[in-house]
């Protein structure tokens, strides 16, 4: 268990998803909460796997929980951009085609 959490700390700490690839493209920015926690629920899967097959005697990562993923707030469109937004389609045609500008 100290193993895979130690896993999980040291992906919160990285800054590119593939450090050792020089084809990527590396983002100055750490990684989103949801990749690191999609990493979390995968090593719990395995472990679980591993115990239902006999492989392990205890399925340790059963109680490990994975890192919580940060809600994104998007914000709400203004009412001048509603606007711009209706006014793009044509209410004269059924299937309200954008008309073109």
């Amino acid at each position: 268990m100290a193993n895979a959490r130690a896993f999980i700390a040291e992906l919160q700490g990285r800054t590119t998803r593939n450090p050792n690839n020089p084809f990527y493209k590396n983002k100055d920015r750490p990684l989103s909460s949801a990749y690191i926690q999609s990493f979390a629920r995968a090593l719990r899967a395995f472990s679980s796997w591993l115990y239902e097959e006999g492989y392990t005697e205890t399925n340790v990562l059963r109680v490990m929980k994975p890192p919580k993923v940060q809600q994104k707030i998007i914000p709400a469109l203004s009412e001048g951009e509603i606007g711009r937004l209706l006014k793009v389609f044509d209410r004269t045609d059924p299937y309200g085609v954008p008309t073109t500008p």
